[in-house]
Order: C-alpha cells, then structure tokens, then sequence
C-alpha cells in the first residue's frame, strides 16, 4: 500500500513541478501502469485527477505533458521505474 501511496504522490509532484503552457483544456485520460498498480490520470477543467483525487495545475502543463514526465522519470525515482502510460 506504500508503493502506492509513493507513486501517486509521484504523479502529482511531477504534475506540479512540470512547467508547460496550456494548451486547451480537455477532459483526456489515460491509465498508468506499472507491475504492481495502475491507476487514472486524467484532466478536467484545468485541472488533474488522479485516481479520483483532484490536484491542482497551478502550472498550466498539459496532461500529455505530464504523462511523458511519468513515463521518463527524470529523477530517476523507483516508485515511477517501468511506468507506462496509455489512452484510456
């Protein structure tokens, strides 16, 4: 349960961290994955949903910004190893 807990709060760091112009705002999904979870990204009136949780993009990034984030994992953090993402 930690695991998850690590990569969902992961997800949101890089959602916040991420530093991209805005494009339109879309309701997209995707699901994110790795051997031990999955769980739902999507964008909604600006904002992200992850798994349910609203997190606000006070940054203005793109939901397919933040998706090849994850996906890269440029920190190198083990709870984003293998992550892969894919259109709900």
């Amino acid at each position: 349960m930690n695991r998850g807990k690590n990569f969902l709060a992961t997800i949101i760091l890089i959602g916040i961290l991420a530093s991209c112009k805005k494009d339109n705002v879309s309701e997209n999904c995707y699901v994110c994955s790795n051997e031990a979870e999955s769980i739902d990204v999507c964008e909604e009136n600006g904002n992200f949903v992850v798994d349910g949780e609203v997190i606000e993009n006070e940054n203005g990034a793109s939901l397919e910004d933040l998706v090849r984030a994850v996906e890269a994992n440029p920190d190198n953090d083990p709870n984003l190893e293998g992550v892969t993402c894919r259109r709900k």
